[in-house]
């Protein structure tokens, strides 16, 4: 099968390596779309000193599933958290996933490939969305996350700092959520991000860069921020 691996500065490399085989807990998965997020720029342009594999923001078709897989079947449509944690081992039953000592990873497998393995445990089924769409799934959860972890209550007033992809989409959330006003900051420049943050229910847009809209918008903040 073919895959994509990086090696910076922008330099890409396309190979041909032998298609994985499922574990026993493992499903093959036929990679139908996979989205570019802010790290692979990260990784592309300055981080991958050596020759690594990129992208994991993926959706695609179970092609093979393991012998204790019961729960998908081939062809169904599947999106896949890239770490996921194992909910058995010490750390897990004591509330603390995120030191989890046995947690599912892509283990380097690049999502720019025609194929990849993933721990049946790491899968979502969907429908109803396209492949493209689906690839969304994985930033989505990262801004639901920061929305969550905010508790922000019904009807109160939000900040979200940054109008990149996850940015945007605190936006909406927030808004869904019932935010009563919602700011959004980000540098004079990214002019089209703020439209698209105030499309999406931004209600008022700072330019973090120019020191006296910052200070304007103070007044309504009770002077806190």
């Amino acid at each position: 099968m073919k895959v994509m691996y990086v090696k910076a500065p922008y330099n890409f490399e396309l190979r041909e390596i032998e298609r994985p085989r499922p574990g026993p807990d493992e499903v093959l998965i036929r990679i139908e779309a996979c989205g570019v997020c802010g790290t692979d720029f990260h990784v592309a342009g300055r981080l991958a000193e050596e020759w690594m594999p990129i992208g994991h923001e993926f959706a695609g078709k179970v092609a093979e599933v393991g012998t204790n897989v019961r729960d998908y079947k081939v062809g169904e449509k599947v999106v896949a958290q890239n770490a996921t944690y194992c909910g058995v081992c010490e750390d897990c039953m004591n509330g603390h996933p995120e030191h989890c000592e046995q947690i599912f990873t892509m283990n380097d497998q690049p999502a720019y490939a025609e194929y990849i393995c993933m721990h049946k445990d790491s899968l979502y089924p969907f429908d109803g969305l396209d492949f493209s769409q689906a690839t969304l799934a994985e930033p989505l959860t990262v801004a639901l996350d920061l929305v969550e972890a905010a508790e922000t209550p019904f009807d109160s007033d939000v900040a979200v700092l940054g109008a990149g992809p996850i940015g945007l989409m605190a936006v909406r959330l927030a808004r869904l959520k019932g935010a009563r006003r919602i700011y959004l900051t980000d540098l004079s420049k990214r002019s089209a991000r703020f439209r698209a943050g105030k499309k999406l229910g931004a209600d008022v847009l700072i330019e973090a860069d120019r020191e006296k809209r910052c200070r304007m918008h103070q007044g309504r903040t009770s002077e806190r921020g």
